[in-house]
């Protein structure tokens, strides 16, 4: 009896904190602001930008390698999706034509930066995502006589 009145009791208070601005004529902050209409919106999200952002000042980009950049970006994310959207192709060659879009990107870049911004780039291109571990089977049991 004493748990459940202690429960009523906490969310009592929880949503009296909760709703207290609201019941003030306050309007709760907007955590995404209003984004103008474009053909594209995923070209335009904000994540992306920001990853762009970041790594254009990690690497010290001058504002022409920057210009020539995005051009080569623009160029990869168009055809990416332009690749996406052939139902044409099997996953197979959809993913030979991944490879050789990334390796022409690749060496765009190489051109474009000094030495040690395209060693960088390299390691900052790489997935985020943590290495599965490779799973091992065990060796047959020997059979005993």
């Amino acid at each position: 009896m004493m748990n459940s009145r202690s429960l009523l009791c906490t969310l009592a208070v929880a949503s009296l904190v909760a709703y207290a601005p609201l019941r003030a004529g306050e309007s709760p902050p907007n955590p995404k602001p209003t984004q103008p209409a474009t053909t594209n919106p995923r070209a335009t999200r904000p994540a992306a930008a920001d990853r762009w952002n970041q790594m254009a000042a990690d690497l010290k980009l001058t504002d022409e390698q920057k210009t020539k950049a995005q051009a080569i970006r623009k160029e990869e994310a168009d055809k990416t999706r332009e690749l996406r959207e052939n139902t044409s192709l099997t996953p197979q060659e959809r993913r030979a034509k991944a490879r050789e879009l990334r390796e022409a990107t690749d060496a765009k870049m190489k051109k474009l930066l000094q030495p040690e911004q395209y060693e960088k780039w390299q390691k900052l291109r790489q997935p985020q995502r943590p290495q599965r571990p490779v799973q091992r089977t065990a060796p047959a049991p020997a059979n005993q006589q």
